[in-house]
């Protein structure tokens, strides 16, 4: 969401489980890639992403 500043957040966008109880599991391989500003050395990490959508009412 602020890929730009020194922490971001994720959005995932999905349905929402149909079955009360059950749960939407997701998962994502987001990459983070850092630029040293003086030097321009860039460092690059791969970030996997898991996140459960409940359906409790």
């Amino acid at each position: 969401m602020s890929p730009n500043l020194a922490t971001t957040q994720f959005r995932r966008n999905a349905a929402a489980p149909t079955t009360v109880g059950k749960a939407n599991t997701l998962s994502g391989v987001q990459r983070c890639t850092v630029t040293e500003i003086n030097t321009g050395e860039v460092k690059t990490i791969d970030v996997t992403v898991v996140t459960e959508h409940w359906y409790d009412f």
